[in-house]
């Protein structure tokens, strides 16, 4: 569901080894989310950190309020995992898709994530009780961490993994 994903395979031929390596990054302290509005921020393919992460509090049912994923990409043929948006949608996950560079026909939001969250109240969270979650692009991360921080959002409560 993603271009180099999708190249990998394509290119792929039997017995053919294919190294990996594990996952990368300290992770996110899940307990945080606890009784909370949660605020999910991804671009490029910090939104694998950000899929897991979604799953897992999708699961446990952690939140006691707002669960909403903000997730840029420069186009909308770059996006990835669509075959799971209803699935998160039908579960309780909000989902904004930005796009910063949009082609002609984009219907969806346009700019950066953090421009877009913050125009938009950031999705009906509040502040005094809202947990962050960033994976992405660092003027990313850097631009949602100022944005939090005018809406009201205290730096513990921000957690990221580049």
């Amino acid at each position: 569901g993603a271009h180099v994903a999708d190249a990998v395979i394509e290119a792929a031929q039997a017995r053919q080894e294919l190294e990996v390596t594990e996952p990368s990054g300290p992770g996110f302290p899940t307990e945080a989310a606890r009784q909370r509005d949660v605020l999910l921020f991804a671009t490029g393919s910090g939104i694998t950190a950000i899929r897991a992460l979604a799953h897992h509090l999708l699961a446990e049912r952690r939140t006691a309020g707002r669960l909403h994923l903000f997730y840029g990409q420069r186009a909308a043929a770059e996006f990835a995992y669509a075959d799971e948006w209803d699935g998160w949608r039908r579960a309780g996950l909000a989902l904004t898709l930005v796009a910063s560079r949009p082609e002609p026909g984009w219907n969806g939001a346009t700019g950066h994530v953090q421009d877009v969250a913050a125009a938009t109240g950031f999705g009906g969270a509040a502040a005094d009780r809202t947990v962050a979650y960033l994976s992405g692009l660092p003027g990313m991360v850097d631009g949602v961490r100022e944005a939090l921080a005018r809406f009201g959002v205290p730096a513990d409560r921000v957690f990221e993994n580049r």
